[in-house]
C-alpha cells in the first residue's frame, strides 16, 4: 500500500510539474527548503529527546492531530519532488557534467524514500498496517505449552540448506 501510494504521489507530482501547474519559482523553492529544514530539525529534536525519554507531542501519536501532522510532512516531502524535477531540468539545460546527473538522481532517490517513509507512517497511524499484520499467524502458538519455539523449527531447515 505504501509503495503504490508513493508511486502515485511521484506520478502526480511529475504531472503537476510537467504541465506547469506547479512551478518551482524562487519563492516556492525558498518556502519548501525552509519547511524541509524545519521538518529535519523537528525529527532531529525528536531523536535527541528520545534518549531522555521525552517525546515530541503529536509527532508519533495516532490521533487526529498526529495524522494531520503526518499529512503535512508528507505534503512537504511530495513538494520536494518538484524541486528535484526542476534541478534535473536545469541540469539538462545547462549541460551539467556526469556528477550533476548523479547528484540529481541521488536527490530524487532520497526524496522518494522520504515520501515512502512518510506514507508508511501515515498508514501505521491510520491503523491500516496493523490490520494487515493481524492476519499473519505467529510462529509459535501461545495457547499450547508444548509448541516448540520458532528457532527450534528453523534450525534443522537452515542446517540442511547450508550443507554442501
Amino acid at each position: 500500500q505504501a509503495g503504490i501510494g508513493t508511486i502515485c504521489i511521484i506520478g502526480t507530482m511529475y504531472f503537476l510539474w510537467s504541465a506547469k501547474i506547479i512551478k518551482a519559482t524562487p519563492a516556492f523553492q525558498a518556502a519548501i527548503i525552509s519547511l524541509t529544514i524545519g521538518v529535519g530539525v523537528l525529527y532531529l529534536l525528536s531523536f535527541l529527546l528520545s534518549f531522555t525519554g521525552v517525546q515530541v507531542p503529536f509527532l508519533h501519536s495516532s490521533g487526529p492531530i498526529g495524522i494531520i501532522l503526518t499529512l503535512f510532512i508528507l505534503g512537504i516531502a511530495s513538494l520536494n519532488l518538484i524541486l528535484d524535477f526542476h534541478f534535473i531540468e536545469r541540469g539538462i539545460s545547462n549541460n551539467s557534467p556526469k556528477t550533476g546527473e548523479w547528484w540529481a538522481a541521488f536527490g530524487l532517490l532520497i526524496t522518494a524514500i522520504w515520501v515512502y517513509i512518510e506514507m508508511l507512517r501515515l498508514l501505521s497511524k491510520a491503523g491500516l498496517i496493523t490490520a494487515l499484520t493481524r492476519r499473519i499467524p505467529p510462529l509459535t502458538s501461545a495457547h499450547t505449552p508444548e509448541a516448540e519455539p520458532a528457532h527450534a523449527r528453523l534450525a534443522p531447515a537452515l542446517a540442511a540448506y547450508l550443507q554442501p
